[in-house]
């Protein structure tokens, strides 16, 4: 009797096992499931702004020999313009965004009040664009940048400088570096971002234009200003890296700093930084 009694207790433990173990897997289940679903919500509510997505197709799929910085008869060329079987950047910095703009017939181009160049428009044209809010709403907090935005600033001290100034696209969101690199700013903090842009140097290390051997950093180097360009250790042209933004307490911009560890910081009084969300057209 006493072996039965046994038995039957063994059997009785085993089924509780039993029954736990199916109410576990059920509970990772709903939780899979769950999570499933919040993912697929956080996925829905990212949309990336079409001359985003464009501008991100020309940095995955121009050739390195197809790559270049020039403002000099500058264009642009993608498989389905006339002629083209291939993605091609010869082109600046303005023009660049002008022209994602207009291919994602964003009707932003349209909204600018100031044309500087005949053809196209100048850094001029964008900056008080941002400022007056004609073509952008201005984006004033860091932490409220987001994909698809432009960041553009004029530097103050034209003497220091070829160009009047540079603009870009944020690529991702602020991500607020919680141990600071150098250089340090007193009272400022620090939010890395992804950008976008063509340009004749390289923004950070994992930038798409950096070059790390030293022999072809040499090489690059030597060969000088090409096509209104400056001499430059790495590739020139579009490409991805990152940038740091530095905002006081309150979340205001004061500066900006690429993401290499011996960048420099540039504050306001420095270069003049906007940067703005472009009103799209709808759809």
């Amino acid at each position: 009797m006493a072996a039965i009694r046994g038995r039957k207790k063994m059997e009785q433990a085993s089924r509780r096992c039993g029954l736990d173990r199916v109410l576990r897997l059920k509970a990772l289940a709903v939780a899979s499931v769950l999570s499933l679903v919040t993912t697929l919500a956080a996925a829905d509510d990212v949309v990336v702004p079409r001359h985003l997505q464009i501008a991100r197709d020309f940095v995955a799929n121009t050739k390195q020999e197809n790559n270049s910085y020039s403002n000099k008869n500058p264009y642009t060329k993608m498989p389905g313009d006339f002629l083209a079987s291939q993605y091609v950047v010869a082109t600046d910095c303005s023009r660049f965004v002008e022209d994602m703009f207009r291919r994602a017939k964003s009707g932003v181009v349209e909204q600018l009040r100031t044309k500087s160049l005949k053809s196209s428009y100048s850094i001029r044209d964008w900056h008080p664009s941002v400022e007056r809010e004609e073509a952008f709403t201005r984006v004033w907090k860091v932490e409220d940048l987001k994909p698809g935005d432009v960041a553009v600033w004029l530097y103050l001290n034209v003497g220091d400088h070829t160009l009047p100034g540079h603009m870009l696209f944020i690529d991702s969101a602020p991500v607020k570096l919680t141990k600071a690199r150098k250089p340090l700013v007193e009272g400022l903090g620090q939010y890395e971002v992804a950008i976008i842009d063509t340009s004749q140097e390289a923004k950070s290390r994992d930038d798409t234009r950096f070059v790390s051997d030293a022999a072809l950093r040499d090489a690059n180097e030597a060969r000088g200003k090409e096509r209104g360009s400056t001499a430059s250790a790495n590739y020139k042209g579009v490409g991805r890296g990152h940038i740091r933004f530095y905002a006081d307490a309150g979340g205001d911009i004061k500066g900006i700093a690429f993401s290499f560890d011996k960048a420099k910081f540039h504050g306001l009084d420095e270069w003049s930084i906007l940067v703005g969300r472009p009103k799209l057209k709808a759809d």
